[in-house]
């Protein structure tokens, strides 16, 4: 490993997409970190020096990371909604995303042709 300096200083969001709030996004990395120092939950990931997503299972497992995260609108979207404690952080705004969420669903699914959800893609992020 290099040794550190200020330049190396930063972190990265990569479990989001253009679809996303990045301001929701960190909210909830935020609050979620609040919740578990709240609670005096153990941390028990370690760092993760590479892509998940390009670990075996045991590497994944070693590091503490056990669960995808959700590969669908649908999944990230019920996620949330069984959520408790993330919807105690959000407050109300929790029902308006989901419904804003639902309307674009219907919206991106509107046309019949994988070029035409991904021209409104374009258009629209």
């Amino acid at each position: 490993h290099a040794p550190p300096t200020p330049s190396g200083n930063h972190f990265e969001i990569k479990c989001i997409d253009g679809t996303s709030s990045p301001y929701l996004a960190l909210s909830g990395l935020l609050g979620a970190g609040l919740l578990g120092i709240q609670s005096q939950a153990p941390l028990v990931e370690k760092n993760c020096t590479e892509a998940a997503a390009e670990m075996c299972e045991a590497d994944r497992d070693a590091v503490g990371v056990r669960r995808r995260l959700p590969l669908t609108w649908e999944e990230a979207r019920g996620a949330l909604e069984g959520d408790e404690a993330m919807k105690g952080l959000f407050g109300g705004i929790v029902d308006g995303f989901l419904a804003a969420g639902g309307i674009l669903d219907d919206l991106m699914g509107a046309p019949t042709t994988e070029a035409g959800r991904v021209q409104l893609l374009v258009e629209n992020y």
